[in-house]
């Protein structure tokens, strides 16, 4: 809820606290586009929809905490996606509500 909201400074607390960012949670009604709505996401999920200030923050604050990941921008479509090594955690189905 902190990235979908670009609360930096909430973003930066709970990933210092040690907040899961493999997490996935339920997509409700709040700021979100259509097609995410009734879906299971994690932050890394909506962080790229948010805006460049909000991925960096994101970004920079995991991999100060230890967290190895990949930045890609896909310049043709403009697409940025965020990639880290698999967890080997079963974090369930994509899909939310139906």
């Amino acid at each position: 809820m902190a990235v979908n909201a670009k609360r930096l400074e909430l973003i930066v607390l709970l990933i210092e606290l040690g907040a899961d960012p493999y997490t996935r949670s339920l997509v409700l009604n709040y700021l979100v586009l259509d097609d995410l709505k009734g879906l299971l996401v994690t932050p890394r999920d909506i962080v790229c929809l948010r805006g460049a200030e909000v991925l960096s923050v994101f970004v920079d604050t995991l991999r100060r905490n230890g967290h190895e990941l990949e930045v890609v921008r896909d310049t043709i479509e403009n697409v940025v996606e965020v990639f880290w090594p698999t967890t080997g955690k079963d974090t369930g189905p994509d899909r939310g509500l139906d």
